[in-house]
């Protein structure tokens, strides 16, 4: 008989996957694995710009048409475009802090991870 693994789904339901004989737990449910798991998330995240830098491009793309009259598209006043670029331009600091914290937190995470590992090897950490 195939061993199951140890963990459940985030339904509570008992993981269905088929683990080795000398394993509790599938890649998913390891204790182990667990900053392995996070640092994939995190190279999983930083390959794709966010919907949201996505959808401001293309705000910025109408805006511009509109202001310099593009062909079919209504014309903006100057004053209410200038406006709408403001309010992109915070949008897009907004989004860019975020990133931002976003990279630091992977960062300390990192950070982390290696002084556990050099503490496991009896090393002294850094800044102790």
């Amino acid at each position: 008989m195939m061993a199951r693994c140890g963990g459940s789904k985030a339904d509570g339901t008992p993981c269905e996957r088929i683990v080795g004989a000398s394993q509790t737990y599938c890649f998913a449910h390891d204790p182990a694995r667990a900053g392995e798991r996070r640092r994939n998330a995190s190279r999983a995240g930083r390959g794709r710009p966010s919907r949201e830098l996505a959808e401001i491009k293309v705000l910025l793309s109408d805006l511009t048409d509109r202001v310099l009259g593009g062909e079919g598209v209504e014309t903006l006043e100057t004053g209410r475009a200038a406006v709408a670029n403001q309010l992109l331009n915070t949008r897009l600091r907004a989004v860019e802090v975020e990133r931002k914290i976003k990279e630091a937190e992977e960062f300390e995470e990192r950070l982390a991870e290696l002084e556990r590992v050099a503490g496991q090897k009896g090393e002294r950490g850094w800044g102790a």
